[in-house]
Parts: C-alpha cells; sequence; structure tokens
C-alpha cells in the first residue's frame, strides 16, 4: 500500500479508537453515575422491605421478596463489576490502537511523496484513499449507534419499591428458595494521659523490661483481632447462648466508648483495650474486664505532616485497625500512619509516625505480634509506586528489626502470625498473592498467586491449610507446607461462590464458612479430588440469608458459630451438613461492626457506640 493510502488509514484508525474509548469512557461514566448515592444494600426498595418485616416480623411474603431483591441485588452488583472491568479493559485497548496507529502515521507522513498527474475518478490511490476514509466514517456511525443502542435501552436493573419487585423477573432459580422457620454500669472518669506530656526516651533508648508471658498464657487471651492465631474460634466453651439487651438479662455491663471506630476488641487478663479517632483526636482505651470502668485513657494528637486533615472512608474511618498486644504492652495504629505503645497501665513506651498512609479508602490492616516484634502489614498506593511495606518493629523501643518492601497495590486486610509443622509464618494477603514471610527476619517462605482486586479479608490458618478469599478472584485453599511459588502444586480446592468482601473466613473441624453480605454460604474443607486453581469450583453445602448486612467475621464457639449484624442483631448457628440450624436470635440495640473477643463465661463486642460485656459470671 502507498504512503498516499496508508496516511490516511491510519489516522482514520487513529480516530475510530480515540472515538471508541471516548464512547466506552463516557458509557462507563453514565452507568456509574446511574448508581445513585445509595449502597448496594441502602437502595429504597430493600429498605422499605426491611421496615415492612420490622412491622409485620415473620410474614413469610415479605421474607420471600427481601430474599428475590436481596439476589437481585447481588447480581446486579456483579454484573456492574464485570461491566467496570471490561469496560476498563476495551478504553485501554482502544488508546493503546489510537497511541499506535497515530504514531506510524506520524513516521509514514515523515516520507517524502511526490504525486503526478492522476485521474481522482480512476486512480487506484484516489480510490484506495475514499473507500479508506468511508470505512472509518462507516465504522464511527457503528460503534456509536451500538454504545447509543445500549445507553438508551439500560434500564433500572434494582426495582424501585415492593411494587416493581413483585413485577420484576426473577434473578434466576436461586431466586425461587423456600421460607426458613423463621441498666448501665456507670463510667468513672479516667485517668487521662496525652503524648505531649508523655515524658519518653526516644526510639530505640528504652530500659530492659520484663520478660513476655509464656506462649501457653497468651492462648488464653485474645490478644488481637480475632484471637491469638486470628482464627476467629474461642479456646472457652462456657459462652453465654442467650441474652437481651432492652431487657438487661445476660448483660454483665455496657459502656459508652468515648471516640467511635469499628476496631474490635482485645482482651488481657482483667483489661480490655480499643482505639478510637476522629479527625481531631486519636486515642487508646483500658476498661476493667469486670465493671466496664474506664481504667484509663491515652491521647495521641494525630500526625499532619502537610497541615492538612486527612480524608478517610467513613466505613473506614480514623481507628479502624484492631489493637494488639504481647502481654507487656499494647499497640495501636491510627489511618494517619500514627502507631503508639502503650505499657498495660497506660504509660507511653513509645510512639512515631509511618507517613500518611497512600490508601483511597483509609489504612484498616490491624496490627499483630510475634514474641517481642509488633508485625504492621502498611500496604498502600499502586503497585508500580512500590510504598508498600511488611514492618516489625522491637515491641519495648520501636527500633526496626526488619522490613521488606512489597511490589504491591493497597490492602485493607490484616496479617496472621501462625505455625506449622515447628515452621513460624507471617501469612498475608494483598492483590495478587497471597505471602507467608518469617517472623525472624522478614524473609519470604512461599507464595500463590490466588487473589485480585481490593483485598479486605484476612486469612486464616487451620491444620496446615491457608483460606485466602476476596469476592472478585474467589476463595483459594492452600498448603502451608511449600517454598517459593506454589501457585501451581499447593492449592487444595476453590471457589467463587459466596466469597466475601469484608468478613474473614471461618474454618471449623469439618467446614469452611463464608460471610458476604450477610449471605452465609458452607462449604466442605476437605481437600479436592481435582486441586488448582483451574478446576471447577467448589459448590457450597448450603447457604443461609440472614436478611442483614453483615461485616462482623464470624466466630466459633464449640460447635456454635456467633455471628453479628450491622442492624444490631445477632445470631447462633449450629452448622450441619445439610442445613444451618438456627438456635438463638438477639436484638443488641446499635449496629455491629466489630468482631467479638471471648474470654471465659464472657463475650465483649463493641456496637457503635457502647462497649458490650455478656456473661453468665
Amino acid at each position: 500500500m502507498s504512503i498516499s493510502v496508508r496516511y490516511p488509514t491510519l489516522v482514520g484508525t487513529a480516530v475510530v479508537a480515540a472515538v471508541f474509548s471516548l464512547a466506552v469512557g463516557l458509557l462507563m461514566a453514565m452507568d456509574y453515575a446511574g448508581r445513585g448515592t445509595y449502597e448496594l444494600f441502602d437502595t429504597p426498595a430493600y429498605l422499605e422491605l426491611k421496615q415492612q418485616l420490622r412491622d409485620q416480623p415473620g410474614d413469610p411474603q415479605i421474607q420471600q421478596q427481601i430474599r428475590a431483591l436481596d439476589l437481585l441485588l447481588r447480581d446486579t452488583y456483579f454484573r456492574k463489576r464485570r461491566f467496570m472491568a471490561m469496560g476498563t479493559y476495551l478504553m485501554l485497548g482502544g488508546l493503546t490502537l489510537a497511541l499506535l496507529a497515530a504514531r506510524w502515521a506520524v513516521a509514514v507522513r515523515g516520507t517524502t511523496y511526490l504525486p503526478g498527474p492522476v485521474d481522482p475518478e480512476h486512480d487506484a490511490e484516489s480510490l484506495a484513499q475514499r473507500y479508506a476514509r468511508w470505512a472509518t466514517v462507516g465504522v464511527v456511525l457503528v460503534v456509536a449507534t451500538v454504545l447509543c443502542g445500549f445507553a438508551l435501552r439500560a434500564e433500572p436493573i434494582v426495582p424501585s419499591g415492593p411494587k416493581e419487585l413483585a413485577a420484576a423477573p426473577a434473578a434466576g432459580p436461586a431466586a425461587q428458595l423456600p421460607n426458613t422457620a423463621d441498666t448501665q454500669a456507670p463510667v468513672t472518669p479516667a485517668e487521662t494521659k496525652s503524648a505531649d506530656a508523655a515524658e519518653t526516651e526516644p526510639a530505640g533508648t528504652a530500659e530492659p523490661v520484663a520478660p513476655l508471658p509464656s506462649y501457653a498464657e497468651y492462648l488464653q487471651q485474645w490478644p488481637r483481632f480475632r484471637g491469638p492465631s486470628g482464627s476467629g474460634v474461642s479456646a472457652y466453651t462456657d459462652i453465654p447462648t442467650t441474652w437481651s439487651v432492652p431487657d438487661n438479662a445476660g448483660i454483665m455491663w455496657k459502656t459508652e466508648v468515648p471516640l467511635p471506630g469499628p476496631n474490635s476488641p482485645i482482651v488481657w487478663q482483667d483489661r480490655v483495650f480499643l482505639s478510637g479517632a476522629t479527625a481531631e483526636e486519636q486515642a487508646v482505651f483500658c476498661f476493667a474486664a469486670a465493671s466496664g470502668e474506664l481504667v484509663w485513657r491515652h491521647d495521641l494528637p494525630p500526625t499532619r505532616p502537610d497541615g492538612k486533615e486527612l480524608e478517610v472512608m467513613e466505613a473506614t474511618s480514623y481507628a479502624a485497625p484492631t489493637m494488639a498486644t504481647d502481654g507487656l504492652r499494647v499497640y495501636a495504629i491510627f489511618a494517619t500512619g500514627d502507631v503508639i505503645a502503650l505499657s498495660l497501665q497506660g504509660e507511653e513506651q513509645w510512639h512515631q509516625n509511618l507517613g500518611t498512609p497512600q490508601n483511597h479508602y483509609g489504612h484498616a490492616s490491624s496490627l499483630a505480634t510475634y514474641n517481642d516484634r509488633l508485625i504492621i502489614q502498611f500496604d498502600q498506593g499502586r503497585k508500580e509506586e512500590g510504598l508498600s511495606r511488611l514492618i516489625a518493629l522491637d515491641g519495648a523501643t520501636g527500633t526496626p528489626v526488619w522490613e521488606v518492601k512489597r511490589e504491591v497495590p493497597s490492602s485493607w486486610s490484616s496479617p496472621i502470625v501462625v505455625e506449622h509443622d515447628g515452621r513460624w509464618m507471617v501469612i498475608t494477603c494483598v492483590d495478587p498473592w497471597l505471602i507467608a514471610y518469617s517472623p525472624v527476619d522478614g524473609s519470604e517462605l512461599w507464595r500463590a498467586k490466588c487473589l485480585g482486586g481490593e483485598i479486605g479479608p484476612s486469612p486464616v490458618c487451620v491444620d496446615g491449610v491457608v483460606y485466602a478469599a476476596n469476592e472478585t478472584s474467589g476463595m483459594a485453599a492452600v498448603r502451608a507446607d511449600g517454598s517459593g511459588d506454589v501457585t501451581e502444586t499447593h492449592v487444595q480446592w476453590y471457589t467463587d461462590i459466596g466469597v466475601p468482601d469484608v468478613c474473614s473466613p471461618l474454618a471449623t473441624d469439618k467446614y469452611l464458612l463464608l460471610m458476604a453480605h450477610g449471605m452465609l454460604a458452607c462449604f466442605d474443607r476437605a481437600p479436592g479430588t481435582t486441586p488448582g486453581l483451574d478446576a471447577d469450583p467448589r459448590e457450597p453445602l448450603w447457604e443461609e440469608d440472614m436478611l442483614e448486612e453483615v461485616s462482623s467475621s464470624p466466630s466459633q464457639v464449640g460447635s456454635s458459630v456467633y455471628v453479628f449484624s450491622e442492624e444490631g442483631k445477632a445470631w447462633i448457628l449450629e452448622p450441619q451438613a445439610d442445613a444451618c440450624q438456627r438456635v438463638g436470635e438477639f436484638e443488641m440495640g446499635e449496629p455491629i461492626r466489630s468482631s467479638p473477643a471471648f474470654q471465659p463465661g464472657r463475650i465483649y463486642i463493641r456496637g457503635q457506640t457502647h462497649l458490650f460485656c455478656i456473661g453468665t459470671h
């Protein structure tokens, strides 16, 4: 093809590709704008039906409508996510083609071309140019027509109310589901300490401290998010099975928490610890386990390197990470990147700022400990920026013991520290890797490429198998005895059904339980006959719809599973091979987003405004 034909053809191709990319971008923007301002389960139809169910408890018709709408909402949600992902790839492909064609056109035009006299009606090159122009116009018109057609025929997928829901088509066979049977302790003024007033040694110069408690004692406490190993399993079985917050029955005490935060309580012996924060305040609180009395409060002024107020997502807040303790000190981290260590009596040991996390939702990874070391998963930014780190600090001084730079993007998952066959591991989840490190020196032990998207759930490790999940990539069961890249060798089984975006998995002796948007899915934990990520996704044994949004991770006590909802309900469930048996349902009186802590005869759970102690003694 001569230069006179190639140049307009390349220009036309660049124009078509650019217009296509623009059209895809506009369509994605229209789709995003059309979602409204409410969250997935805050649609008017869903909220109206939930109110009707409160007014008419147990009404089977309303329950059926809620189930149908619930499934429709989930289908819509995942369809939109797939649409946005596909649109992104198409737009990037179109832009790449446009740039390549434009670059080639510039190179072609730079070539000297001396035309002679021609007859424009019969000359082959003139005809080729004309056909190229018409082809370009034709492709643009076809693409524009198709995209406009999609835009014009787009209708609201989610009904606006129960009447519209009744007229809407069911969301597949799964929509046809059968109905299922369905005085406070006073707060004593606390001792308040401030980081500004604290006379502390610089990090690294603290005096020698007492030896750590034994590991056996550590296992008896609730020292971090979801317990000693991060599994959400109680070591005690004498946990309350009935209570009533409205009647104050079975409630040992209920204490208001001075500052907000969705982090969960940790417990060491007779003390319960929480953190809370706003844009102006950051604090750690210590409550007496016996009475709920606020024993002490320690304030840490927020670090603002640029003098500007940090912006975080409301659901994440300024104090999302759960604290941790090694039995000598308690540790807290905030959305500002401020980290603080305090004695159990509230005396500051050290504090430092890791830098403001470049995280569009806000930092949410909870802390962990290994012996006298504080483990911090500090993922942030984009992969190519290289900002993410896994950090081990000396608990007594705050000085770095080791630090691993991670070429990964932001994550909101929390690390776990577990032992298998004599090997201790720090296990982390981040797009796209499940990675295990040595807590001794930070060296990488193994990794599996089994995750994707914005990772929120934390991993759990039971019987030498790690369960890692995220709704956009699925859940993978990975053996923890490998080395190097174990993607092709150690994945036991996989599922993409019922996978959570917030709640962490719960692994019992027989089952794996996944909680996603209030839907509990139960799977057989046994290894797969056809292991690997390419095998057919495992089907759940059953699914149980709680009909409420749940962001609190499920917990195990004996054979029972405890679940708390964002609307202030609690359930005790008994998972079985063929069904989920509900054995208790209770009103908490306020939204619950944290996960419970268990001690002998007691449950400690944080609500939106209060810390509860549910107990038998």
